[in-house]
Order: structure tokens, then C-alpha cells, then sequence
């Protein structure tokens, strides 16, 4: 809820129900095992469906290059 109340306060015009959806997506995606990400993205399809495809995923380009750089340093392959 906290998550949400910045995004409601950074993104007043948006849909309450938008960007909660958004906020349990985003913060909870990076900890769903790859098996089950499917499963938590249809729950999350079903419980928001008025507003799941009005809201991409907010990305920060110049923290994740910085991410792809550190990884390939380390001799890792990044996903998205």
C-alpha cells in the first residue's frame, strides 16, 4: 500500500485500481519463481482486468542499463 500511495501521489490521473495493480506487479514480479510467473500475472489478469493492459510497467532506461553493464561484468546474461 505504501508502493501504491507513491504512485497515486506521483500519478494523480490514474486509476486507483491501476496503479495498485501496478504496484503488487512490480514489486512482487522480481520475487515470483519463473515457473509461477505466469500464474501470478493471470491472478493479477482476473482480479484487475478493467485496467492490467492500460498499465506498462514503469522503467528506469539509465538504472537498468547500469544493471545490464554490472551483469555482463560478472559474467551474467540479464533478462528483462
Amino acid at each position: 500500500l505504501v508502493v501504491a500511495g507513491a504512485f497515486k501521489r506521483g500519478e494523480a490521473t490514474q486509476t486507483e485500481g491501476g496503479l495498485l495493480m501496478r504496484a503488487l506487479r512490480d514489486f512482487n514480479l522480481p520475487k515470483v519463481v519463473l515457473q509461477d510467473e505466469q500464474i501470478f500475472l493471470g491472478l493479477l489478469r482476473d482480479l484487475f482486468r478493467e485496467v492490467y493492459d492500460s498499465m506498462p510497467r514503469r522503467q528506469d532506461e539509465a538504472f537498468e542499463g547500469i544493471v545490464r553493464a554490472v551483469a555482463a561484468d560478472a559474467n551474467l546474461q540479464p533478462t528483462d
